[in-house]
């Protein structure tokens, strides 16, 4: 049997005002959760590092793009201030290009190595025309020294 207090709490679909306050009260901070997740992921150090290649495959005679963003998970995340990056290149590699970078160093012939301050901080590239077995490795460290993550590509035959 019903008394009418037990009725007068029911709503219309059947349930009760404390069940609807009580999951109201759960899904709050669900809520606040979800929302507060991305921002504390996408504002971390990054971990690794997306590399964008065109063309892909890379080939012989085409000018080929490298662009380097950091990641953190799956989420694109500045390099730190004072980020450096070590680019070598072996083989022939005209018209190399670097931007979002400045080169502080260069060294040897083949292969040649640069290295790298970091100026956009959202990302850089390298770009340049390479011949048959040339190839493009990039080291990305952070401003303490630590390895941030690497790439290596190699330029093959025109198909």
């Amino acid at each position: 049997m019903t008394s009418e207090t037990d009725s007068a709490e029911k709503a219309p679909s059947g349930i009760s005002r404390r069940g609807v306050v009580t999951g109201a009260a759960w899904s709050v901070p669900v809520i606040a959760l979800a929302v507060a997740a991305p921002a504390a992921s996408a504002s971390g150090t990054p971990t690794d590092i997306s590399v964008t290649l065109q063309p892909t495959p890379p080939k012989v005679g085409q000018p080929l793009r490298l662009t380097y963003r950091g990641t953190s998970g799956f989420d694109f995340v500045p390099f730190p201030a004072g980020s450096t990056a070590t680019v070598v290149i072996s083989g022939t590699f005209t018209g190399t290009l670097v931007s979002g970078a400045t080169v502080t160093t260069t060294s040897g012939t083949n292969p040649v190595t640069r290295t790298l301050t970091i100026t956009n901080l959202d990302g850089f590239y390298v770009q340049g025309t390479g011949q048959n077995g040339s190839s493009v490795s990039v080291t990305v460290y952070d401003g303490g020294g630590a390895e941030i993550g690497s790439d290596f590509t190699t330029i093959g035959t025109a198909g």
